[in-house]
């Protein structure tokens, strides 16, 4: 037993000699038993010599064996206990530190650092391994967190490496961590496909640098083929050995997938070599079937993202078209266009020395000098939608002999003269049909298009005035446009296209585009005189739905399956009916219930339970649950019988004409037993519903003034009834004229409601800010909070609160938002000139974007596209203004300009202060401020991440962070200025190399004349009014708040208080 003894203190000596951390090791012998040629000993305890460190408490056993051989292996008490199915357990050495480190198998390797459990989930975060010596480096790539991105995007994702150190058995950890990685059925060798023509010509560049070194550290096998002319990817896959890859790369644009299917499909070994999956780097023009992919799991569109997906080896089957005529065939994935899109997509080739601006320019022609077709579409509408066009008649052409059949795919095998066409006869301003929802990376075509649901989208534009159809193009980036009346939107089976000729000009024709590629030319068309792959005639287009055994497979990323933070909606439970409602395999209630009973639920008796946690669930004929907090607006008794009303989420589907929402009611009617049931039912919704802390008295403003005068009309038919459900009180306060809004809230009693709601666009949140903080009391009455319905103009801040959760700036959205009674703090800015304040809590604009905003009043008449054309008009004749602009950046930005020295306005004596707010406290002239100087084109503050519906200005805005997102613009050419204006509906301007994008704490204004014109200054714009007119402006001569001079802003964090979804 001594000798034994001795052995263990020498090994726990080595030990605590390796560590160097161990300062002393207790050890204790409560247990001695042996068996065999094993013996076991009890406890013992290391204790860390760093005060920081926490006590471990470890369990040790030593096997001894006739071989010379020794296991040591440790178990950490106070971590999780290690499972009988985990892997691999053993004690590592990280950082140096000792460490327990577990390979559980549902892939997970969990390790204890620093006192913190920490975890990586094979699946999702490891690309492979190496071993270094003793080391074992994990080569791992982690989500980027939140930040501001300037310059080109470069992912999702950072590489951060784990690497540890085994005490023992280094081996067997290669030998499980390999086995493991080979179990998820990866890719193991891959053939790439690089296009070195396409886009920007940059392929070459982002394989070599960005897409290659991920390959290369998950050790997948690459055989690269760069395409050296047009269709030479469709030629190699039509005769390679599909046996030795296990899927296809394309780094390049749409054209090379497509040529990748078509050439698979005409393959006579088919059905075998479309089980080949096919992955999208991007690296073209469009590339938008990446975007599709990539986006429906909230990944950006750039290689790694999609690099890391086909790694990680998910698949998803895709639709594949077929487009017929006669015997020629060609397999589309992506999208057929025929007038203004194709015209736009094809002809704008002669431009393409401009860029991307090229598509911009070129439609704003076309749009001016608009075309329309004669013609005649056909189609086979999905069901739901066999009430557009009218009946018809239509002639498919004959499949070819099954002898011919053999050399390749010829389309789906359904007979699709047998069913029910439609058709819509033109003229057509344009047809377009979609497969996926992207067309681009900044048009989002067909947003409510699937990937393998067996219907194209379909977009039928018949005729529509030239500056609605601007605002329309405008809205392609964010899928907008086919709400619009003149939009027809639907899903079809199958489609038939008879184009015609020119209404104005007979002899001229049109182009046909299918996936970026001309399908074919009519007479006198751009390049007519070039081969098209077919006539410019009658062509028909099938679909197959996408199966694994059938159709095409791409590489996508599966994040959406794993983590709640790439899902566009909150996964909670909705009232779904009965029938669609999942399995579980126990069906115990998850927390207690408040009251259980048996009640009559459409004739059947059914339990019923109100749980805990504020489910409401029953089970007749089938299981259903609904969320109090989430879908529940209130009850009401109707004799015997209990009315639950309710909202759920509208099942996924095609939106037409104006937006309703994502909700649609759906009540919930039961019957109790008896008397007493029905009152203890009552009782107990009630507390249940009062314990959520929702508003029972608001203030509701309708302003009738803003945007299309329709506020009244949304309060009366979409809000008021949702308030009336929801039994809440509400005060209707109409504006009559400009800061009626903050006269009112100025003098009110602010505890008689439970918040403030605003039915208008943000000019009168702006007032009620400003109200509130001009009281006495504004500590007490920012407390109160503000709700916003959109009925106006820009409806930034509605905006901006809804659409992280994925719901649509409706007025439902908005009303059901206020209901659940959440609220989220806002920052406020308090803009300063000498004594005179104004708050703000959306924007501040001097330039370019001021100028466009304030000005176009004068076509107010247009509506919404008054925007457009003044802002065209205004970067033709570009102004640029002299000026200074000074800062304090937020942490990480403070490369940002050159260092300067500023100074600030000084705050008011105290006894000023105590009327009202003075803004934050900050002694900012003890910052540390940098400058910019002039000329600028546009200087843009904004406190949200979207300025209107429709434009995403400052894309990484919070809140409640402190800072304001700063945009500058100081020079940029007209044409790439035009190409920028049109991405501020998805943000990608900031991505641009002529914008400067930071964050501050503290800004100072000192705006300076034109440089053309000095004797004529600017206009500064704040929250949408004019804060400030300079020399020569427009309007110079109305009163402003401020004058054209010096200004300062601080931001003062979370101070308002707001309804918000989440």
């Amino acid at each position: 037993m001594k000798t034994k003894k001795s052995l263990m203190t020498k090994r726990l000596r080595h030990v605590s000699s390796a560590t160097r951390q161990v300062k002393r090791v207790v050890v204790t012998f409560p247990l001695i038993r042996q068996s065999r040629t094993k013996v076991s000993f009890g406890r013992f305890f290391i204790l860390s010599s760093t005060k920081e460190a926490r006590r471990n408490s470890l369990s040790l056993s030593l096997s001894l064996s006739s071989s010379p051989s020794r296991r040591l292996s440790c178990l950490m008490e106070n971590d999780q206990m290690i499972s009988p199915t985990d892997i691999i357990t053993g004690i590592v050495f990280i950082d140096g530190e000792l460490a327990m480190l577990t390979l559980t198998a549902d892939g997970e390797l969990r390790w204890t650092e620093y006192g913190l459990r920490q975890q990586l989930s094979m699946k999702k975060d490891v690309l492979g391994f190496v071993v270094e010596g003793k080391r074992i480096r994990v080569k791992v790539v982690v989500e980027k967190e939140a930040g501001i991105c300037c310059g080109q995007f470069d992912g999702d994702f950072v590489r951060k490496d784990f690497v540890f150190e085994p005490l023992i058995d280094q081996n067997g950890w290669c030998f499980k961590l390999r086995q493991y990685l080979d179990s998820l059925g990866r890719p193991k060798r891959l053939l790439v496909f690089v296009n070195p023509f396409g886009g920007k010509k940059s392929a070459r560049e982002i394989f070599v640098k960005e897409v290659k070194p991920l390959f290369e550290d998950a050790d997948v096998q690459l055989e690269i083929q760069e395409t050296k002319h047009q269709l030479h990817a469709k030629e190699i896959v039509k005769s390679m050995d599909v046996s030795k890859y296990d899927g296809i790369v394309c780094v390049s644009g749409d054209g090379v997938l497509v040529e990748v299917v078509n050439g698979l499909l005409e393959r006579a070994d088919w059905r075998t070599a479309l089980k080949l999956p096919i992955g999208m780097v991007p690296a073209g023009t469009g590339n938008g079937m990446i975007k599709s992919l990539l986006d429906t799991v909230g990944l950006r569109c750039c290689a790694n993202s999609a690099t890391i997906s086909i790694i990680r080896g998910h698949k998803r089957s895709v639709d594949v078209a077929t487009i017929a005529q006669g015997n020629t065939k060609f397999f589309s994935v992506l999208m057929l266009a025929w007038g203004l899109i194709a015209d736009i997509d094809i002809e704008s080739e002669k431009f393409r020395w401009m860029g991307s601006a090229r598509i911009d320019f070129y439609a704003l022609q076309r749009i001016i000098c608009l075309r329309q077709y004669n013609g005649r579409i056909l189609f086979l509408p999905a069901p739901g939608f066999e009430s557009y066009g009218q009946p018809a008649n239509c002639s498919l052409y004959k499949e070819p002999p099954v002898s011919d059949k053999e050399l390749g795919y010829q389309g789906p095998e359904t007979k699709f003269e047998d069913l029910e066409w439609r058709e819509i006869k033109g003229p057509f301003v344009t047809v377009w049909l979609h497969n996926v929802p992207w067309g681009a990376e900044n048009t989002l075509t067909a947003p409510a298009a699937k990937f393998s649901d067996g219907f194209l989208d379909l977009i039928v534009l018949k005729n529509c005035p030239k500056l609605i159809l601007l605002s329309l193009m405008r809205q392609t980036s964010s899928g907008t446009h086919v709400k619009s009346p003149y939009i027809v939107y639907l899903k079809v089976k199958a489609f038939v296209l008879e184009p015609g000729g020119l209404v104005d000009e007979p002899d001229k024709e049109g182009i046909i585009d299918s996936d970026g590629e001309v399908l074919a030319r009519g007479k006198r068309t751009y390049n007519c005189d070039q081969k098209a792959l077919m006539s410019y005639d009658k062509l028909q287009v099938t679909v197959d739905q996408g199966n694994e055994n059938q159709t095409n497979v791409l590489f996508i990323s599966d994040f959406v399956l794993i983590f709640n933070s790439h899902q566009r909606r909150n996964s909670s439970p909705s009232l779904l009916p009965m029938d669609r409602q999942p399995e579980r395999e126990n069906d115990e209630l998850s927390s207690p219930a408040i009251i259980s009973d048996r009640v009559l639920v459409n004739g059947v008796v059914t339990p019923l339970t109100l749980t805990a946690d504020g489910e409401l669930r029953s089970t007749e004929s089938g299981r259903r649950k609904s969320t109090v907090a989430k879908e529940i607006l209130s009850f009401v008794v109707e004799g015997n019988k209990v009315r639950v009303k309710t909202v759920v989420e509208r099942r996924g589907g095609i939106c037409c004409g104006g937006s309703g929402g994502d909700y649609t009611r759906n009540d919930f009617v039961f019957e109790p037993l008896s008397d007493e049931s029905r009152k203890l039912w009552s009782d107990k919704l009630n507390q249940h519903l009062d314990s959520l802390g929702r508003p029972k008295k608001l203030l509701v403003f309708v302003n009738p003034f803003g945007g299309k005068k329709s506020a009244r009309k949304i309060f009366q038919e979409e809000v008021k009834p949702l308030f009336e459900d929801a039994s809440i009180q509400i005060e209707i306060q109409e504006t009559k004229y400009q800061l009626h809004a903050k006269e009112i809230v100025r003098s009110m009693d602010v505890s008689k409601y439970d918040g403030i709601v605003c039915v208008s666009g943000d000019g009168i949140l702006v007032e009620v800010v400003n109200g509130l903080l001009e009281r006495a009391d504004w500590k007490t009455a920012l407390k109160l909070p503000i709700g916003m319905v959109p009925a106006g103009s820009g409806n930034g801040m509605i905006k901006s609160l809804l659409e992280p959760v994925g719901l649509p700036c409706s007025a439902t959205s908005a009303t059901i938002s206020i209901i659940r009674g959440r609220t989220r703090s806002l920052d406020v800015a308090t803009i300063s000139q000498g004594t005179t304040k104004f708050f703000s809590v959306l924007m501040l604009a001097w330039g370019l974007v001021a100028d466009i905003d304030i000005e176009s009043e004068k076509f107010r008449w247009m509506g919404s596209a008054r925007f457009d054309i003044y802002g065209l008009q205004r970067i033709i004749c570009l102004r640029q203004y002299n000026g200074r602009i000074l800062f304090v950046p937020a942490p990480g930005f403070e490369s940002y300009g050159q260092r300067a020295s500023c100074s600030v306005d000084k705050e008011s004596s105290g006894s000023d202060k105590a009327l009202i707010y003075q803004g934050p406290d900050t002694k900012l002239e003890d910052l540390d401020w940098r400058e910019m100087k002039g000329p600028f084109v546009s200087v843009w503050l904004h406190n949200v991440p979207w300025g209107a519906e429709n434009t995403l200005a400052a894309p990484d805005a919070k809140f409640s962070d402190g800072f304001l997102d700063l945009i500058v613009m100081k020079d940029c050419p007209k044409l790439a200025l035009l190409s920028l204006m049109t991405k501020l509906s998805d943000g990608t301007h900031v991505q641009s190399p002529y914008v400067s994008y930071l964050k501050v704490k503290a800004f100072v204004l000192e705006p300076g004349a034109r440089i053309d014109e000095p004797d004529k200054e600017g206009i500064i714009d704040s929250d949408g009014e004019v804060l400030a007119r300079g020399r020569g402006s427009y309007k110079c001569d109305q009163k402003a708040l401020m004058s054209y001079d010096k200004l300062q802003i601080s931001v003062d964090q979370g101070l308002a208080t707001l309804f918000s979804p989440e």
